[in-house]
């Protein structure tokens, strides 16, 4: 087996929505010396198409949504501009 019960979840989204995704675990589970353990997940696409990337960080109990600076960025002037 080898595998959390939620790995066939994300693979079944990510192919559903054609999306994928990185997750980053923050449980203790990485070897000594290393803070982070990945899995990424992608879609079954033709090499042309370019999936778009969700990166999730895993801590027990939960995922959080991780946005890149510039994502981050335009959320919050999307944010100013609905509040405006």
């Amino acid at each position: 087996m080898g595998k959390e019960c939620d790995q066939p979840q994300i693979a079944a989204l990510t192919d559903a929505l054609q999306v994928g995704v990185k997750i980053e675990y923050l449980d203790g589970s990485a070897g000594p010396g290393q803070d982070l353990q990945s899995y990424v997940c992608s879609p079954a696409t033709p090499a042309t198409h370019e999936p778009v990337t969700i990166t999730l960080l895993y801590r027990p109990g939960h995922y959080d949504i991780l946005y890149s600076r510039e994502d981050a960025a335009e959320l919050q002037d999307d944010d100013e501009l609905q509040d405006a």
